[in-house]
């Protein structure tokens, strides 16, 4: 079985343990009926970043409340006509909600805490309002724990994970470019699909790691640069990679593959993986003089034969955004420069 030892998966490891521990302590402390609600909503509002577990908090918060809501007047209708089918009530209750909820599927809660709502109080017959005020304290207990653990306890900032990802994503593709422009054998193919799948596993995350970002600038909680335009680029070195494979895939078809392809993969891929390095330090790129050299290498011909115009086309793109990216870069150095008191 592999267990994540690496700095950040243990942090997060610890982060929710911690909040576990804290809610469950909590409610032992203020004699909460049902100490595990506080418990498991602490477990699940912990995310890897602050701007996730506040995210996650609001939501898990604000569905609670609606559904305690409805369930709770459902099942006081019933207490007060009990002639009214539990079946029908749950109808009436759940329905407005599931559909709330598929406009919003972050507020899944909502109608799971109105079905437990109303049947708890139909199986065990609890005050129904009691009941309401204490699943709401638990939870709303749980999500403030949460969000302090994760601000206070080796807080990780949804900037700084975007960052670690994009890197990540320089990474695989540094490996694609690296079989792409090699013997492309069967089995090369194959490894081209799992890392393009990895690729975009990781921009998805990304993603939602960029909107966390922003919920952390609009609270005053991030950074004063905003690092999304690294992820811009990064689905743009994406889709220039992807380019390179269809040229390259047509040059292995015609079989017109050129001399002095492996030099510039290690040039290129060598370029993205020490970028990728520096880029979570705020260090300045390296240099792309190497990665340039290499171009003309195999393009800086008198006359550049037609059927390597589509290679050239895709290897200039890459060129052109891995200088975007070095740019990118240097003003992250340089901020980072700026925030160094002199003589530090």
């Amino acid at each position: 079985m592999f267990i994540p030892t690496d700095p950040t998966s243990l942090r997060f490891a610890a982060r929710i343990t911690i909040a576990a521990m804290t809610a469950y302590l909590v409610a032992l402390a203020l004699e909460l009926p049902e100490a595990l609600w506080a418990v498991i909503t602490g477990i699940i509002v912990t995310q890897m970043s602050v701007g996730s577990t506040i995210g996650i908090g609001l939501d898990r918060l604000v569905g609670t409340l609606a559904g305690a809501l409805v369930g709770g007047v459902a099942a006081t209708a019933h207490a007060v006509w009990p002639v009214l089918p539990v079946g029908v009530l749950l109808l009436v209750s759940v329905a407005p909600l599931s559909l709330f909820v598929v406009k919003r599927p972050t507020y899944r809660v909502a109608p799971v805490t109105a079905a437990l709502m109303l049947l708890l109080v139909h199986d065990q017959g609890t005050r129904p309002l009691a009941l309401a005020f204490d699943r709401v304290l638990e939870i709303a207990i749980g999500c403030v724990i949460g969000v302090v653990v994760s601000l206070l306890v080796l807080p990780y900032r949804a900037e700084q994970l975007l960052v670690d990802r994009v890197a990540s994503g320089l990474r695989l593709l540094a490996q694609i470019v690296i079989v792409q422009l090699g013997a492309r054998a069967p089995a090369d193919l194959a490894r081209i699909d799992a890392l393009n799948e990895r690729v975009r596993t990781l921009l998805a995350a990304c993603e939602t790691t960029a909107l966390d970002v922003q919920r952390e600038y609009r609270m005053h909680l991030g950074g004063r640069r905003d690092p999304e335009p690294l992820f811009r680029t990064l689905r743009r070195l994406r889709s220039d990679v992807a380019i390179l494979d269809r040229a390259m895939s047509q040059l292995v078809a015609d079989d017109a593959v050129p001399a002095a392809l492996g030099p510039l993969a290690q040039a290129i891929a060598g370029w993205l993986e020490q970028a990728a390095g520096t880029l979570a330090r705020r260090k300045p790129s390296p240099p792309l003089e190497p990665v340039d050299g290499a171009i003309a290498a195999v393009f800086g011909g008198s006359q550049l034969p037609e059927r390597l115009l589509p290679l050239w086309f895709a290897v200039e793109a890459l060129r052109r955004d891995c200088g975007d990216l070095h740019d990118r870069m240097a003003e992250r150095a340089a901020e980072q420069r700026a925030q160094v008191p002199p003589g530090s």
